[in-house]
C-alpha cells in the first residue's frame, strides 16, 4: 500500500495514467471554455465565415435578417435584437445560451426560454468543427 502512495503521484507527474482533458473535451455546447482563444471579427472570422458562408443571403439587398457583408455591418447586425426572437440578440458576448446565431449554427430552433428561432444556419448543413470553434471563441471572448 505504501508503494502505491508514492508511485501514483509519480506516474501522474510523468504523464502516465489518466490524462487531463483538452479544453473542449466534455464541455457542454452552451458553456464557454476557460481557455478560449481570442478571436476578432475583423481578423479571421469575417473572412472565414461571414464572407464565405453568410453574405450571399445576409447582405445589403436582403438585410432583414442582418447584413453580414462586411465586418462593420456584421458587428452592427449581431448587436441588434433579432427580428424573429426579440429581445434576444444574434450574439450576446460571453453567453452562448443566449446567442441566437450560436444556437442556430448548432441546430437549435428554440431559445433559452423556448422562443422560436426559425430555421437552423446554414440552411444547407452544419458548419465544420473548426469554424464552430472560431465562432464559439469569438462569442466567449467578447465578440469584438
Amino acid at each position: 500500500m505504501l508503494r502505491l502512495v508514492f508511485v501514483a503521484p509519480l506516474l501522474a507527474l510523468a504523464g502516465c495514467g489518466p490524462t487531463a482533458p483538452s479544453a473542449d473535451a466534455g464541455v457542454p455546447l452552451l458553456t464557454c471554455d476557460a481557455m478560449a482563444a481570442e478571436v476578432t471579427l475583423s481578423g479571421r472570422l469575417q473572412a472565414e465565415l461571414f464572407d464565405r458562408q453568410c453574405r450571399s443571403c445576409h447582405n445589403a439587398a436582403s438585410a432583414s435578417n442582418g447584413d453580414y457583408s462586411a465586418a462593420d455591418r456584421t458587428a452592427a447586425a449581431v448587436a441588434r435584437p433579432t427580428r424573429i426572437a426579440a429581445p434576444l440578440l444574434p450574439v450576446r458576448p460571453g453567453v452562448l445560451s443566449e446567442s441566437v446565431l450560436w444556437l442556430k449554427m448548432n441546430g437549435r430552433t428554440a431559445g433559452p426560454k423556448g422562443e422560436a428561432l426559425g430555421g437552423v444556419m446554414p440552411p444547407g448543413g452544419k458548419l465544420d468543427d473548426a469554424t464552430l470553434k472560431l465562432v464559439k471563441d469569438w462569442i466567449c471572448t467578447g465578440a469584438k
